[in-house]
Parts: structure tokens; sequence; C-alpha cells
């Protein structure tokens, strides 16, 4: 039963921050910042554990602490508290932000948190009303684990109205803060090399979700899987009311054995069909699609370099973290040539670029074109650059620029030294 003793209870449970090594994200935590008080609805939505609840806690302190927002001020609730478990429903949310106005409320604005707030059916109601009927009065931040929190409605009846931030995991550059370590200049790496080369290695095997960092090697793994199962349970099959749970899961472990290699539905069905799992290709769509709003899958489109054109017939795909694709690869040969690539596009895509791979219709291939305008950035990522792949590596990049692609041409490895190399004119 809803009563202000367990309201009191979820408000204080809600806003605790554990006693983890705590650092501020500045990019996030700015945006933030700047929106405070704000005539808008702050959406902010990401991958599950990838610190969008911190982020509002650490939001709130800043609150209290340089604002001098008082306690009574703030209404912060995080849905997957086991005491709200039969109480994610509308009517139940008015009820508990009624008896925060009776009982708690003095006078004020009131800020409101929802963190996780896509558990709560209709939940869009009484944000729409609480937006329109507040005027000044409120300050609205929800956080949800799916790409599609803002559904067509919602975002139509308040066009104008909303912001949305996007939450990734750890960055390298966090992953260094979080272990104490600034590297800002290039000095700073040479200074700490070994270091460096110890946590990047780690980064790059086990990715940027703070809450594995604790954890020893032999654990990762079933971290990484018990967190899919989660993401998988809550955030598509409950939400989407998938029937065929083995079947999506399957799924998205036969796309992660093939990170960074191009897939069509049509060729995942043949695939899978081999494996006992028959789906039509509408289904698979509306599967990806699920991944995907969960943050759970990345789709790359190809950019036709000759054509000069964008195609949605086939995608490459990509993970938010590297632990996953470690833990869930069920291809283990050439696992650091995925990991790499893999790394590569989250960097790519916590820029905000627009990305995509190119490919002709002869097959030859940049894994990554990034586009500036009218101009591209072109890279290719490969563990290393040895007589075997010296040709292949450096001719895509020719025939590219051939067809009139302009931009920057770039190889990735991982060797830590940086050199410029001049090859057939490029």
């Amino acid at each position: 039963m809803l009563n202000v003793d367990v309201l009191y209870k979820v408000l204080e449970d809600s806003q605790k921050i554990s006693a983890i090594n705590i650092i501020e994200r500045e990019e996030y935590f700015d945006f933030l910042k700047k929106n405070i008080d704000s005539r808008v609805i702050k959406v902010v939505s990401g991958f599950r554990r990838s610190g969008k609840s911190f982020l509002l806690k650490q939001l709130v302190e800043f609150l209290k602490n340089k604002k001098k927002i008082n306690e009574e001020n703030i209404f912060f609730i995080n849905f997957e508290h086991d005491l709200l478990f039969s109480h994610r429903n509308l009517d139940d949310l008015r009820k508990l932000f009624e008896i925060f106005k009776e009982n708690i409320w003095r006078k004020g604005k009131i800020y409101i948190f929802l963190d996780e707030i896509q558990l709560v059916t209709g939940w869009e109601s009484l944000v729409r009303t609480l937006y329109e009927e507040g005027q000044n009065n409120f300050d609205i931040f929800i956080t949800g684990s799916n790409s599609s929190l803002l559904s067509s409605e919602f975002s139509s009846a308040l066009s104008g109205r909303v912001i949305e931030m996007t939450v990734y995991p750890f960055s390298f550059n966090e992953f260094l803060l979080y272990n104490k370590l600034c590297v800002q200049k290039e000095k700073d790496f040479y200074q700490n090399k070994i270091l460096v080369k110890q946590l990047f290695n780690d980064y790059f095997l086990y990715g940027g979700i703070v809450e594995s960092f604790s954890l020893e090697k032999e654990f990762k793994k079933n971290y990484f899987e018990s967190l899919f199962r989660k993401v998988l349970l809550d955030d598509i099959i409950k939400r989407f009311k998938v029937r065929d749970v083995s079947a999506i899961e399957n799924l998205y472990k036969f796309i992660i054995s093939d990170i960074g290699s191009i897939l069509s539905p049509k060729n995942i069905e043949i695939s899978l069909s081999k494996t006992g799992y028959k789906l039509s290709v509408p289904t698979l769509y509306t599967y990806i699609d699920y991944l995907i709003k969960s943050f759970a899958l990345f789709e790359l489109k190809k950019f036709d370099w000759k054509l000069h054109s964008v195609f949605d017939g086939s995608f490459k795909y990509f993970l938010v973290d590297n632990g996953f694709l470690r833990a869930l690869n069920l291809n283990k040969r050439d696992i650091k040539e995925k990991l790499l690539e893999n790394l590569v596009f989250m960097h790519l895509k916590r820029q905000g670029y627009e990305i995509y791979y190119g490919r002709d219709d002869k097959g030859k291939e940049i894994d990554f074109l990034v586009k500036n305008k009218t101009k591209f950035t072109k890279i290719q990522v490969t563990l290393e650059l040895n007589a075997n792949n010296y040709e292949r590596e450096l001719n895509n990049f020719v025939l590219a620029s051939k067809h009139n692609i302009k931009g920057e041409n770039l190889l990735l490895t991982m060797e830590d030294n940086e050199e410029k190399i001049s090859y057939k004119g490029i």
C-alpha cells in the first residue's frame, strides 16, 4: 500500500549515491546543469548501467549543495525500487506525487526526477499534465533505457518542449579518470605509458560499464551475461511482449558473433534456420529494431562511394560496450579485430558523428566513413599493418578517392606510434 512512509523510503533510496569512485562526466553533467530551471522536459536515455541514474543523483547533490534547494522540493523516484514493483502504473504514480505534495513539499518549485520511467505504463499522460499545468512550478527530468522513450504521440504533443541526451558507458578517457589518471597531452601519455597501456588493455577487453570494474576477470563474463538477460527480459520481452525468447536471444548472439560483418535480414534468416530457428524476414526486422531501441545494438548503413548513395538493404552491427562482445561472442576467431572495430565505432558514436561503412559494387570496403558536410573521413581498422594486409588496407582508400570521396584517410592499428604514409597519390 502506498503511504508517506513508503514514499520517504523510496525517496531516500532513490537519491543515495554508492561509495564507488566518483568522477564527474563533464559533457553529460554540464548539459544537465545548463538546463536546470529551463522550461523544457529533460530526457536522459541510454543503455542500462551506463550511468543515467548516477548523473541525476549527482545533479540532486548539486541542487542541494550549490543551489541550496531544500530536500522537500525534490521528488526523486527510481521505478526499479522493490517497494514500487506492484505500483508501476499511472494511477499510483499520480498518487505518489499527491502524497509528496500533501506531506513533504512546503513551498517553491518542485524538481521532479523520474528514473527508469519506461517501467510505468501510461507515464506520458502524467508528465504531459505536469508540464502543461505546472508552468514554472515544476522542473522535470526523466530517464529511460529505451531509445523510443519519446513516443511519436508524446513528442508531437510536446513538440519543442523536450530535449534529449543519450548516455553511453565510459569512454577510455573517463576510464582513465576513474583510475585517477589524467591524460590530456602527449607528454602525459609518455610519462605514464606503461600504466596507460595496461589500462587500455583492460578497457579494450572488458569495456566501460562501471559496475564491472571492481569484478575479478573470471567473474566479468557472468556479469555481462546477467546484465544482458536483464535487458532482454525488462527492456525487450516485457516491453514489446515477445513470445519467442530463445529466438531473439540467439539472434543477438548470432549478430555478436559477426560484429563488423555485413549482414542482411535475409542472410541472417538463412543462417539461423540452419541452427533450428526459423524466423521470417519481417520478424527479424522487428526483433533487430527491439534490440536497437534498447541500445543493445547499433546499426550502420552502407554508403556506396561510386553512386554517392546510402542503402538500407545490408548493415553492419555494433555493440554498446566491448564487455558484451567478449562475453557473449560465440565465435572466438578474430575476436581482437572485432573488439578494436567495435571500440572505434563507439568512439565515433559518442562524438555524435554521422557514420556509414563504405562499399562499392565490387565489394571493396572502407570500415567507416565519417561525414562532415561534403567530405568524409575514411577509416580503416586493423590490429597491425604488415606485408600481408598492406595493399588491401590502403588500396581501398585509393578506390574511394577515384570516386571523388574527399577527406582525410586514417588507418588505425593497435600500435602506439603515429606516422604518415604516402601510397599511390593519397
